[in-house]
């Protein structure tokens, strides 16, 4: 089929793509030939360019964000059954009863790492030391099993970290981590604005959906971005110890016994 460059005023695309089969009247957005104008989700494979599929407008970094993870002490908690009935706290048993000791403790926090100001809920991604952080990530370990876990989410006001650490008999240590963020712009069709114009070497498409005076996500080398999308799983469970991988990297806590590797990924970065 012939690739076509075509716009539709009314519903603002403006779009290159391969003509579908089926024929009709050349700018009916309904013609079975501009489906791939008007579902590009549903054609993807003869979608050239798309507005819809510029989703990741840079709002903001990629920025270098500073975050000290304080220590978490250990603590003896004592569970004790005894002819009086039941008992848990930092106290060992006494007299006629039963009991075990726990050591160590555990907390879940939420740590603002970014605000970002847009009013909205964003796309955003967050990378740690050259890979991009999926949920249930590994961020430190010690030698007794403590260890510390973060997931990311957004709010309208910010992005941020939410932290789960725990320790054993042994106090886990405070650790300093730099994270980099990246966080992306939903825009709409600006009615105001031309279906498409060119200015100089810049030019403006679907209503000001794509502007290249602005920064958007591309694809990269390998080497050229921490950032990824994985395209397969990145968190396994096994022997009650995890694995998480991002970027081709996995980092395994030590009772972790499965044999789950990294998936393949793409590299995405800003010009």
């Amino acid at each position: 089929m012939m690739a076509v460059h075509r716009g539709f005023s009314n519903e603002g695309i403006a779009a290159c793509y391969e003509e579908a089969p089926g024929g009709g009247t050349l700018f009916d957005i309904n013609a079975p030939r501009n489906a791939p104008a008007k579902s590009p989700a549903e054609h993807l494979d003869k979608v050239i360019w798309h507005p819809r599929c510029f989703q990741y407008e840079i709002a903001a970094g990629p920025s270098d964000v500073a975050i000290t993870h304080t220590a978490l002490a250990t603590k003896n908690t004592y569970y004790v059954v005894s002819t009086g009935g039941g008992s848990v706290g930092p106290f060992p048993p006494t007299g006629a009863s039963i009991g075990f000791l726990v050591q160590g403790d555990q907390r879940t926090s939420d740590i603002l790492l970014f605000s970002h100001g847009l009013g909205y809920v964003p796309k955003f991604m967050v990378s740690l030391d050259g890979r991009r952080v999926p949920d249930g990530f590994i961020v430190q370990q010690d030698s007794r099993g403590g260890h510390r876990r973060i997931s990311v989410f957004a709010t309208a006001g910010g992005i941020y970290l939410r932290e789960s650490a725990v320790s054993t008999d042994i106090d886990l240590a405070a650790v300093a981590m730099t994270y980099r963020i990246m966080v992306f712009r939903t825009r709409a069709p600006d009615p105001t604005k031309p279906l498409w114009a060119a200015s100089g070497g810049d030019m403006q498409l679907g209503r000001g959906i794509i502007d290249t005076t602005r920064r958007y996500l591309r694809r990269v080398g390998a080497g050229d971005t921490p950032f990824a999308l994985n395209l397969g799983p990145t968190i396994d469970i096994r022997n009650g110890g995890a694995r998480a991988a991002s970027g081709g990297v996995v980092t395994s806590e030590s009772r972790y016994n499965g044999s789950m590797s990294a998936p393949s990924y793409i590299a995405v970065g800003v010009d």
